[in-house]
This record gives structure tokens, sequence and C-alpha cells, in this order.
């Protein structure tokens, strides 16, 4: 839940018009037998809030590792300037 005000906290500080905010978590987030979210809480607040969670099961590997060495190849490119 910290994580989720935090995130709406950096992005009404920080971030422009337009820009959104997800939180990825790396747990069982949904329950498959009854196909609702574990933490309804937690989603809930996150509605609220305007924070997207995008949970392990949404993740394709493959798309993880390109977004992943992106933001390094990004990172890098600063660091040399």
């Amino acid at each position: 839940m910290d994580v989720v005000r935090g995130a709406d906290s950096l992005a009404n500080h920080f971030g422009r018009a337009g820009e959104w905010v997800a939180v990825f978590v790396t747990i069982d987030f949904f329950c498959e037998m009854c196909g609702i979210p574990r933490y309804t809480a937690l989603t809930g607040k996150a509605v609220v809030l305007d924070v997207r969670i995008i949970a392990l099961e949404e993740l394709a590997w493959d798309y993880l590792v390109c977004a992943l060495y992106s933001l390094w190849e990004e990172s890098s490119e600063l660091r040399k300037t």
C-alpha cells in the first residue's frame, strides 16, 4: 500500500500532464482459481489514486527483458555525457 501511495505522490509532484504511473509487482497477484485479485484493498486504492498495478502474470518475459535493456542503454548513454 505504501508503494502505491508513494508512486501517486511522485507522479503528483514530478509528473507532467498525460503521464501515468505503474507499479510492477512480482508476487502471485491474481488467484487463478477464482479469477480475482488477491489484494482487493490494494487494488481499490490503486484505482482511486489512478495507479496501474501490473502483476507478474501480465508481463511476458521477452517484453520485460527488452524494457530493462532499453532502460539500461539509456542510463549508459546518460553516464557517458
